[in-house]
This record gives C-alpha cells, structure tokens and sequence, in this order.
C-alpha cells in the first residue's frame, strides 16, 4: 500500500505554493524513497550492482558514458559509499530535472507528479534508472530549445550518453519545426489507424527484418532477429495501461485543440505520443522493443497533463485532476500487483 502514498502526497500538495516545500518532497524525498529501495524490491538492482561493482577501462565510457561516471565515482571514491548512494544519485537528478522541465514550461508541478507516480516513477526511477536520466535530461533540454538553443543541444547529447535508445527521439526532434502544422493531425490519425488495423494482427517485423538484413550485415540485427524467430511472444496492444494512455492522449488533444492554443512543444510531445502508439504496434511481436518505445514517448503524457491544467478553467481542471489520479492508481495497482513487476517496498537499511 506504501506506493500508492506517492499520488496521495502529490494530492496533499496540490494547492501548495511553496517552492522549497515542493523540491523538498518531490525531489528528495521521492528521490530517496526510490533510490533506497532494497534488493529485492525490483528486477534491475543486481544488474545495476554489478554495474557499479566493476572496473571501467577507459574506451567503456565512449558508450553511455554519464551512468557509468556515476557508478565509477561513488564506487571508487573510497569513502565506504553504499551501492544504493548511486541509484539515489540517479533518482534524485531524474527527478530535480523533471520539476525543473515543469518549471520551464510552467506546468502544475503536484498534477505531473500526481500522473507520474505512477507508471513511470516506479518503472523508471526504479528500474531503468539510466533510461530515466536520460529522458529527464531530453526533456529539460526540450523546454530550452526556444530560449537557450545551445543548452538544449547539450542535454539533448546527454540523455543519449545516458541510454542509446534516446536516440531515436534525437532524431524525432527534426519534427520539431513542424509540429504545429497539418503534421499534427497526421501523426494522431495513423496512430488511431495502427491502433485499429492491430485487430488484424498483421506482422510487421518479417519484411521489416528481410529488407534490413538485405542491404546490410549486422550482429545485433541479428540478435533480435533469431529473438524474434525463436519465440511467440507478443505484446496485448490492447491491454488497460495502453489503452488508459491512449485515452489521456485523445484528452489532451482536446484540449490543445479545442479549448486553448498552446506552445510547439506541447504539440511535438503529443506528436511523439502517436509515434509512441505506431511504434507499439508495429514491433508487438517483439515485446522488449514494444514496450520501450511505449514507454519513451508516452513518458511525456504527464508533462503535457500537467501543463494543460494550468491553462484551462475549473471543469477542466477537475477532469484532469481526476483522469490522473485514476490512471496513477490503476498503474500502480497493474506494475505492483498485478504483473509484480515491482515487489512490495523496504528500504536497504532495513
């Protein structure tokens, strides 16, 4: 029950104006919650002890370089740091950088975190702690990019020297002229499109991977390849998680488009939602690229709910309010008792 405090906090705070109060709670405390977590609490920790545990040879850090410096230095420091130090670093960045991309955009900082504690705080600041930096870095880059053009450049390079999968919303950001443009429309009805051709089950991946290995030779295309020739598993493109998503994402466009004009950047993070639902269909016969390309894109539905409240009247707000608090909650209920993929809470100390 102690992850479903998250969104209750967020709630508490709703009213609060008070920056310090805010960075205090949502920062650090949130920070130190999942960045102390104990071993057995996700299934991720050993594999980042391990990271932390080994020794670097200089030409490794040419490849995600930021996480391996953060494991490097808290673990040879020599001051007896505990392995959990580093993952509170990790939490603690993530999560500064995130309040402060609300801040930038002058969304409602208790609502974002009312969203993102569910879903993405657990499966991201307490698993794919590397993958989380890196996205908070790619949004703080992106709330600059018309202010501070060169700032941007450099958290956008940084969140793929934190994860290389960021690199496909690196190149996404070639789109970012055009978001508010016919582009707009486009990108939301293939998604709806995918989304409704997915009844038929169609497998994109075979021609996909036939066309790849036709004009090039690749071990890692390779890989997955055999990966995906050897199993049957597919991603459920119409489970409740994705299908909650789908349904803010339609809320918001809305919003955007009915109810208020808002800037370009809210306009490409929708833009990236509906590649999110593309992407997600085409790849759900390979699960592991189904499910992060999902959760690479969609990670920015919160920031857009959060920003949408702040410019929208009483009804409105009420309906976000409301539609976060319950998808947060079903979220919660889904990672933690459901599929468990996050297991009940205790602390490292304990």
């Amino acid at each position: 029950m102690i992850y479903f405090l998250l969104p209750i906090t967020s709630l508490f705070l709703l009213n609060c104006k008070r920056r310090s109060i805010l960075i205090f709670v949502f920062v650090f405390l949130f920070g130190i919650f999942s960045g102390g977590r104990g071993p057995n609490v996700d299934l991720d920790y050993i594999n980042y002890y391990n990271l932390w545990y080994k020794s670097y040879r200089l030409t490794e850090f040419y490849i995600e370089p930021i996480p391996k410096f953060i494991f490097y230095i808290v673990h040879d420091l020599n001051l007896n740091l505990n392995f959990n130090v580093s993952l509170i670093i990790f939490s603690i960045l993530t999560l500064y950088f995130l309040y402060r991309s609300c801040e930038n955009l002058k969304a409602n900082i208790p609502i974002f975190f009312i969203s993102y504690s569910g879903y993405f705080y657990l499966v991201q600041n307490m698993m794919q702690v590397r993958f989380g930096l890196g996205l908070a870095l790619f949004l703080f880059g992106l709330t600059k990019i018309e202010s501070n053009s060169r700032l941007a450049i450099l958290f956008i390079i940084g969140s793929v020297l934190c994860h290389q999968s960021l690199i496909l919303l690196v190149f996404f950001t070639v789109t970012y002229k055009f978001s508010k443009s016919s582009l707009f429309f486009y990108m939301f009805f293939l998604a709806i499109f995918f989304q409704v051709i997915s009844l038929l089950k169609i497998d994109f991946l075979l021609p996909l991977f036939e066309f790849i290995n036709s004009v090039s030779n690749n071990n890692k295309v390779d890989f997955y390849y055999n990966v995906y020739l050897n199993t049957n598993e597919s991603t459920n493109v119409f489970n409740l998680l994705h299908l909650i998503n789908i349904s803010l994402m339609c809320t918001c466009i809305f919003c955007v488009v009915k109810v208020f004009n808002a800037n370009r950047i809210i306009y490409f993070m929708i833009n990236a939602m509906s590649l999110g639902v593309i992407l997600f269909i085409l790849f759900y016969k390979l699960p592991s690229f189904s499910f992060r390309f999902s959760e690479m894109m969609f990670f920015f539905l919160p920031v857009v709910l959060s920003y949408i409240y702040n410019n929208v009247n009483l009804i409105y707000r009420v309906t976000i309010l409301n539609l976060s608090i319950i998808s947060s909650v079903i979220s919660i209920y889904k990672v933690v008792y459901d599929s468990a993929i996050i297991a009940p809470y205790s602390f490292y100390l304990f």
